[in-house]
């Protein structure tokens, strides 16, 4: 799936000439005159000073965000790096290559096709797990326990890693007790969990313990694991248009 990054922290005040323009220009009455045409490539510097180039795929006045996509940075030709910039948090930008308006009007740019299942469908799972965590918290779970149930999820989202208690099940046959070690990984009864699947699942039990031990080693910060207790997730889809 194609990543994407958000990139937002409030500037108190730009004092680059370009941007100065662009704002002069998005506070008078003609916006048309600062608006970022579908398919331009633009140049953006960030205020963490990020060089950030990509086509603009769309742009929202109102809300002053520039969202860009660009070639994959893990290389692989069939997915992109899709970069949502907040303007106040831009330093510099310049549009290399401008599409003309008239062309994007007219329907000569084509924009990217959207799998709105595939999206609603991820953000549906984003919710799920997000009460998941809440009901987690509640019942007094601990943070090594709910850090690896992220990364089991993360890896095994398909096969379904839920929690029954206290203890993480996967793929309802599999159950990891506490503390979470690679010890605590049981077949559950009359589910007829293969043996492979148990020693998988140990091997990524170990690996995570690994590379907790590693981190704090390496002084690396640790995930921040925090109280869900306020988290009120919604249960509207981002393109259900129905209220």
């Amino acid at each position: 799936m194609d990543s994407i990054v958000f990139v937002g922290r409030q500037l108190s005040q730009s004092t680059d000439p370009s941007m100065r323009l662009i704002y002069e220009k998005m506070a008078s009455d003609d916006i048309t005159e600062c608006m970022f045409t579908v398919g331009s490539l633009v140049s953006c510097v960030t205020c963490f000073d990020a060089n950030i180039e990509g086509e603009v795929i769309a742009f929202d006045y109102t809300k002053r965000l520039l969202v860009l996509k660009s070639n994959s940075t893990d290389g692989k030709a069939n997915l992109n790096d899709i970069t949502c910039l907040n303007l106040d948090c831009v330093k510099d930008i310049s549009v290399k290559r401008e599409v003309k308006r008239e062309d994007v009007v007219n329907n000569l740019t084509q924009l990217p096709q959207i799998n709105t299942a595939k999206v609603e469908d991820r953000y549906r799972r984003a919710v799920d797990e997000r009460r998941r965590l809440t009901e987690a918290f509640n019942a007094g779970i601990s943070s090594d326990g709910i850090k690896l149930w992220m990364t089991l999820n993360k890896s095994l989202r398909d096969l379904g890693v839920v929690w029954e208690a206290e203890n993480i099940v996967i793929d309802n046959s599999i159950r990891v007790e506490p503390p979470y070690k690679s010890d605590n990984c049981f077949s559950v009864k009359n589910r007829g969990s293969p043996d492979g699947s148990v020693k998988q699942i140990k091997k990524l039990v170990d690996k995570f313990w690994s590379d907790q031990k590693n981190a704090s080693k390496g002084g690396a910060a640790q995930p921040v694991v925090k109280s869900a207790n306020n988290v009120q997730p919604t249960d509207k889809p981002p393109f259900n248009n129905k209220g």
